[in-house]
C-alpha cells in the first residue's frame, strides 16, 4: 500500500473530520508550526477542519519585523485562534484565507487583506519526522495525562527534529491550558512569502525562537497534522474519539 502524502492526509481529514469527546474546546486539523524569514517576518498556519465550537477555521499568524503580531482568520475573533491568544497579539483581523495544494508536498496560503499575503510552503518527504510523528501518535493516553511526561516529550521531539524548543502542553497568553497531540510531522524544506508586496526571502533558521505564551514556534519549520484540547486554567486529559458532523 503506497504511503499517503501530506496532501492525501489533509484531503481525508477535510472530508471526514473527527474530534475527541470531552468538555474542553477540541480541534482537529493541520498547520505550519512556524517559519522564520530573513526579512524578520515569522509566519504560522492553523487549519481547524473540525472544531467543538461548531465551525471550521483557518488562521495565519504573522509577526512582522517590528515584533507586532497579527492573526488573520476567516471567522470572528472569538471563534478562532485569537479567542485564546488575544492578550499576546496586537490585532485579530477577519479575512478570507485559502490553502491551495500545488502537488503532494507543496501548498500556497493566501490571505485577502490590505496588500495581501501569499505564502508558499514546500514540505520534505520522508526523514526522521515520520519516525518521531509515528512514535508520538502511538503513545498511550496515560502519558498525556502526566504534565512532566508531556514536557519531556516536547523537549525530546524538538531535539530529535532539530527544531529547538517545542511544547506540547502549557498555557496560551490568555491563561488557557492547551494539550497538543501531533499525529504526523514533516519538515518544511523551503518557504517564501510576499506580504503587502514585500518579499520575505527564503526561510531561514533564526538566531532566536519566538513564542506566544508556551506555544513556541520551532526554529526549523514543521508541518503537523494534530489535534488539540484547550480549557481555561485546568490540566487537560485526552478523551475518546467521536465523529464530527
Amino acid at each position: 500500500m503506497p504511503t499517503l502524502t501530506p496532501r492525501d492526509l489533509v484531503a481525508v481529514l477535510e472530508a471526514h473530520p473527527e474530534l475527541v469527546e470531552g468538555e474542553a474546546d477540541r480541534f482537529a486539523g493541520y498547520g505550519v508550526l512556524g517559519v522564520y524569514f530573513p526579512s524578520g517576518d515569522v509566519l504560522a498556519l492553523r487549519r481547524h477542519a473540525a472544531s467543538s465550537l461548531g465551525w471550521a477555521c483557518t488562521s495565519v499568524w504573522h509577526r512582522d519585523r517590528t515584533g507586532r503580531w497579527v492573526f488573520y482568520q476567516d471567522t470572528l475573533p472569538y471563534q478562532g485562534c485569537s479567542r485564546y491568544f488575544a492578550s499576546g497579539i496586537d490585532a485579530a483581523l477577519v479575512a478570507p484565507v485559502r490553502v491551495v495544494w500545488r502537488d503532494a508536498f507543496t501548498f500556497t496560503v493566501m490571505v485577502e487583506y490590505g496588500g495581501g499575503l501569499e505564502w508558499r510552503v514546500d514540505l520534505a518527504p520522508g526523514g526522521r519526522t515520520h519516525l518521531v510523528g509515528a512514535l508520538v501518535g502511538l503513545l498511550p493516553a496515560l502519558v498525556w495525562e502526566r504534565p512532566a511526561a508531556v514536557r519531556g516529550l516536547g523537549a525530546a521531539a524538538g531535539a530529535a527534529l532539530g527544531a529547538g524548543r517545542l511544547r506540547f502542553a502549557g498555557r496560551t497568553p490568555d491563561a488557557y491550558r492547551f494539550l497538543e497531540r501531533p499525529k504526523k510531522l514533516w519538515h518544511v524544506r523551503s518557504s517564501r512569502a510576499v506580504i503587502g508586496g514585500r518579499d520575505t526571502g527564503n526561510a531561514i533558521e533564526p538566531a532566536e525562537q519566538v513564542s506566544l505564551g508556551d506555544v513556541w514556534l520551532p526554529s526549523r519549520g514543521l508541518f503537523a497534522i494534530a489535534r488539540m484540547d484547550i480549557r481555561k486554567g485546568e490540566t487537560l486529559r485526552p478523551g475518546r474519539r467521536e465523529s464530527c458532523s
